[in-house]
């Protein structure tokens, strides 16, 4: 109803002023990216007031991970108030550290100007500085990680089939041996044939693997018929970067962001966002070698027509089980949480 009063050739401006942030909204709820952009494209171009229309998609855009087009809002535009100034070089620092540019990152933090900063911008600033710290170390890690990968040149691969398109992973059987074990397994028995992703999380990731799914089940309950150990909290183990598999494991019921031991099953969640809340609570056991482009156009009730080794070294994949589990659900922490005390080198937990 809304697309149909803005193509309406009787609609005047200040009806479309007040149409196109609601359209911009309903888009957001939709996951629909393509038409909240062009709610806010059109809107940026009528408003009387672009700095907060640019500032408002800015924030949208971050959420949804999309941190270049963040960049291209913002970057170019001239704010005329230090509190929006203030606001847009949040943004930025935060975009230039969703795309792993830690030095532009800080930089832009630092630039914000620093008379009249709010409580509230204050902590933004704060945060994204230990973001910086934090990102830094875990994704020098993991460039020393990639090098000795692409050395060796014989990690396993899969390729899921979804109905977006194509999805090639490579599996970390260096850091994750018996996940990646268990994974193999789960795809050479067609575990994942026909399910469906059950969880989107917008700006972080979308989850599937349950094998209720593919009869019709909601999703988010079975682990495939037995739980596997931890591989975490190994010292080399790997960081929830994005376009990395994570496994879903049952929440621990005293925090947000601790999971149950050795709860892991088949689920997976393919991050399309950093996380770096994860890091040393979930086992990163993959990343996605190609098809990033399909990952970030999933959504729950997406499928995966089938799942498929494309190659594997040569033994059996296997992994060890520790009994059938307990019933529960299954879920990563809500996008957003914050890095703990034991991550941000302060209080232990």
């Amino acid at each position: 109803e809304i697309d149909t009063d803005l193509k309406a050739p009787t609609t005047d401006r200040d009806q479309m002023l007040r149409l196109l942030p609601a359209r911009a909204q309903t888009a957001i709820w939709l996951d629909d990216s393509d038409a909240m952009d062009a709610a806010f494209a059109k809107l940026l171009s009528m408003s009387n007031a672009p700095e907060a229309v640019a500032l408002a998609w800015g924030r949208e855009l971050n959420a949804e991970a999309r941190f270049e087009k963040t960049l291209e809002v913002l970057q170019a535009r001239e704010f005329t108030t230090d509190a929006r100034r203030i606001d847009a070089k949040i943004l930025i620092g935060d975009a230039y550290l969703g795309t792993n540019r830690f030095e532009p990152a800080q930089a832009a933090y630092n630039s914000a100007p620093a008379l009249g900063r709010t409580t509230d911008q204050l902590a933004r600033i704060a945060e994204g500085s230990r973001r910086v710290m934090f990102g830094r170390t875990l994704f020098n890690k993991e460039l020393s990680a990639i090098v000795k990968d692409q050395q060796k040149g014989d990690l396993p691969t899969v390729e899921l089939l979804t109905s977006k398109g194509a999805v090639i992973v490579e599996l970390f059987e260096d850091q994750a041996p018996n996940t990646v074990g268990n994974f193999i397994e789960h795809v050479e028995a067609g575990t994942y044939d026909g399910t469906s992703f059950h969880r989107f999380m917008r700006g972080f990731g979308i989850q599937g693997g349950d094998p209720a799914t593919a009869s019709g089940g909601a999703g988010g309950r079975s682990n495939g018929g037995w739980v596997i150990p931890d591989e975490h909290d190994r010292a080399d183990h790997r960081p929830p970067a994005a376009g990395r598999l994570v496994m879903a494991k049952q929440p621990a019921g005293d925090s947000m962001i601790k999971s149950a031991q050795n709860s892991a099953g088949c689920q997976f969640t393919i991050l399309t966002g950093p996380a770096e809340s994860l890091d040393g609570f979930y086992t990163v056991f993959g990343r996605v070698l190609d098809g990033m482009d399909v990952v970030r156009r999933l959504r729950a009730d997406d499928q995966i027509i089938r799942a498929g080794v494309l190659s594997k070294r040569n033994h059996e994949y296997r992994g060890v089980r520790l009994g059938q589990g307990a019933p529960g659900e299954y879920a990563l922490p809500r996008p957003g949480t914050p890095l703990s005390p034991a991550q941000t080198g302060e209080a232990g937990l």
